[in-house]
C-alpha cells in the first residue's frame, strides 16, 4: 500500500491531478493535513464490530490529506480498524460494501490487473473498487488473534 501512495504523490507532481468537487477545492494552493478521518470521509463503512486502532506515541489510526495547486490536487481519507473476525470474513463484506462503487477488484488474488499498482503483502486481502478518480481500497490482514483492517479513498484529478 505505500506503494500506492508514493505513486499518487507522482502523479500529481506530473500533472495527472486535478482537484474536484467535494474532494480539494479548484482555485489557489493549500494542504490541508488531520489525524483523524471517519467512514464519512473514506465511504467505505467500518466493519460491524470493528475498533479503530489505537493511537500510538508514532501512528494515528486515521489520516485525511489534501493538498492542490492551480486546480489540480489529490484528497485521501485513511481509517485503521480491528476486529476479532477473521480475514476471510472481513474480506467477504467488503466485497458487498465496495460493490456500490462499481466491480470490486481482489489485488491478492489478482496483482497484475490494471487497479492494482503493487502486490499486496502475503497475507494481506486488497480489494479496490471505483474509477482511478475517487478510488475506495481495503485491506485486511489477519494477525494472530484479529484482522487488520484499512480504508482508504483516493481522490484525484
Amino acid at each position: 500500500m505505500h506503494a500506492s501512495l508514493g505513486l499518487l504523490a507522482l502523479l500529481l507532481l506530473c500533472g495527472a491531478a486535478r482537484a474536484e468537487d467535494g474532494g480539494v477545492p479548484a482555485r489557489g494552493a493549500g494542504l490541508v493535513l488531520r489525524d483523524s478521518a471517519s467512514d464519512e470521509d473514506t465511504g467505505i463503512p467500518a466493519y460491524p464490530g470493528a475498533v479503530v486502532q489505537p493511537r500510538t506515541q508514532n501512528q494515528s489510526p486515521a489520516l485525511d490529506l489534501a493538498f492542490w495547486a492551480s486546480g489540480r490536487g489529490m484528497h485521501l481519507s485513511l481509517v485503521k480498524y480491528w476486529s476479532r473476525d477473521s480475514a476471510v470474513r472481513v474480506a467477504a463484506f467488503y466485497r458487498q460494501a465496495l460493490a456500490q462503487y462499481g466491480s470490486v477488484i481482489d489485488c491478492s488474488a489478482s496483482p497484475r490487473d490494471a487497479a492494482c499498482e503493487d502486490e499486496p503483502e502475503e497475507g494481506t486481502v486488497e480489494l479496490r473498487a471505483g474509477p482511478k478518480s475517487d478510488r475506495r481500497i481495503v485491506a485486511s490482514v489477519q494477525k494472530k488473534d484479529r484482522c487488520e483492517i484499512a480504508a482508504v479513498r483516493v481522490r484525484a484529478r
